[in-house]
């Protein structure tokens, strides 16, 4: 199921936060995330549930390598 989807379900079981409608109507919201296997961006809105979990991982899993690798800047090291 699609984020747009079930942001539309939750409407109506709840109020959602002003800024979650942004991403409920396509003309407001431009967030997207890149996908390096479909090699193109996709808007978060038109992103499968799983898919948008599976990307916030990676992100998250990528996010922390690049924090434990130590960056060369003349001759310190920062990390």
């Amino acid at each position: 199921m699609k984020v747009k989807d079930i942001l539309k379900i939750l409407e109506v079981v709840e109020k959602l936060p002003v800024d979650m409608y942004d991403i409920v109507e396509e003309s407001n919201y431009d967030g997207a995330y890149y996908s390096d296997s479909q090699n193109r961006y996709i808007p978060v809105r038109d992103m499968d549930v799983v898919h948008l979990l599976r990307s916030f991982k990676k992100l998250n899993e990528d996010a922390y390598i690049n924090k434990q690798t130590p960056t060369k800047i003349g001759e310190k090291y920062y990390g």
